[in-house]
């Protein structure tokens, strides 16, 4: 299969990266024969043999065997695992730190856990004490020193000492992203900090997360979008808003998607059904119901010829034609060309595969 793409007409700049992205290619790192796999943490992945879950390394090696009916990823050096009827955590040499009590346990973050006992959700530390005592209908991941937490159908955020920064009053919310979160009080959207301070009043009709330094909001029903101080950098006037990634940002216009610059430039002119977010150079669009990938300048570096593409992660990106996953580079070069039942992309320099029905592992030749 001869894959399309734009030659690059100055060889001289990234002549030794091209040289390189020439010969990248991907291999098997870890044989596929798991009926279960997850993305590596910590170097460790969760795998599953006979409805027994385990963990191995980036080798294939395995460094817990399988004995846990169910197991979730490590997080700051434990993971919780199902012991009898409960869970608890266990350390990577697979000793129990924290005994299996209860129903459902999460990951740590912030040096704390969510659990649940009786149906509500508290925190424990990796001592294993409940410092923040089950009280929550639901409860998130602490992030830069916050939680947030739902009571009665509303949402709060509390800190890592159960005190409330913000009493549950809030309709919604958004994860935090660049230290600011989005959330939604009386129909409105505004953005907090992370000491639970209100930096931008509730005052938009829809808002979206933080990225490079800009958030896309909704003004009498045009996007545009603000600075952390909550100034109107790129004044509202797209029908929709992406966020920011690699100084560019894709918009609606008219029914066709374009991307400008931090100036509110017109860097490519609406003209996709579709696109997607610049990464390492490169955005997904759509043309004639293929996809293909563009660079900043708006030229066509990989050209259209996929029914599905996704974002580049280390330099490689999977794409679908037919019914046939593939690995390609930058350049477009096929990277991985072995018979795929599934595919995902690269997290960690390690893809998740399906072949023959069995779950491996595949990463750049140079790394393993």
């Amino acid at each position: 299969m001869l894959l399309k793409h734009k030659k690059r007409t100055n060889l001289t700049k990234n002549y030794q990266e091209e040289i390189n992205l020439h010969k990248s290619q991907l291999k098997i790192i870890v044989q596929p024969k798991y009926d279960e796999a997850s993305n590596f943490y910590e170097n460790i992945s969760i795998v599953e043999l006979n409805k027994r879950c385990g963990f191995i390394d980036k080798k294939g090696n395995t460094i817990i065997d399988y004995i846990y009916p169910m197991a979730n990823r490590f997080s700051e050096g434990l993971a919780s695992v199902l012991i009898g009827n409960k869970f608890g955590y266990i350390n990577k040499q697979n000793e129990v730190i924290i005994e299996p009590q209860f129903l459902l346990a999460g990951n740590f973050s912030n040096g704390l856990a969510k659990v649940v006992i009786k149906d509500t959700f508290g925190f424990i530390n990796k001592q294993g004490d409940m410092v923040i005592e089950p009280r929550y209908q639901r409860a998130f991941d602490f992030e830069v020193g916050l939680s947030a937490v739902e009571v009665n159908g509303k949402y709060g955020y509390i800190n890592l000492k159960g005190n409330y920064i913000i009493e549950p009053k809030l309709e919604s919310f958004l994860i935090f992203s660049e230290g600011f979160a989005a959330i939604k009080y009386e129909d409105k959207y505004g953005y907090i900090d992370g000491s639970g301070h209100l930096t931008v009043e509730p005052q938009f009709d829809s808002a979206r997360q933080f990225s490079e330094g800009l958030a896309a909001v909704k003004v009498n029903n045009k996007w545009g979008y603000i600075n952390y101080k909550g100034e109107m950098i790129v004044e509202p006037e797209y029908d929709w808003a992406f966020d920011f990634s690699e100084n560019m940002a894709s918009v609606e216009l008219n029914g066709k998607y374009g991307f400008i610059n931090r100036e509110s430039e017109m860097v490519v002119e609406p003209q996709y059904s579709q696109t997607g977010d610049f990464i390492q150079g490169l955005a997904i669009v759509r043309v004639n119901n293929f996809l293909g990938y563009i660079n900043k300048t708006g030229q066509l570096q990989i050209e259209p010829q996929f029914d599905r593409a996704y974002v580049f992660s280390d330099d490689f990106a999977r794409v679908k034609i037919n019914d046939r996953y593939l690995y390609i580079n930058r350049l477009g070069k096929i990277a991985f060309n072995e018979e795929l039942d599934r595919a995902y992309d690269l997290f960690n320099k390690a893809a998740l595969v399906m072949i023959k029905g069995k779950w491996g592992f595949i990463g750049l030749v140079d790394n393993y």
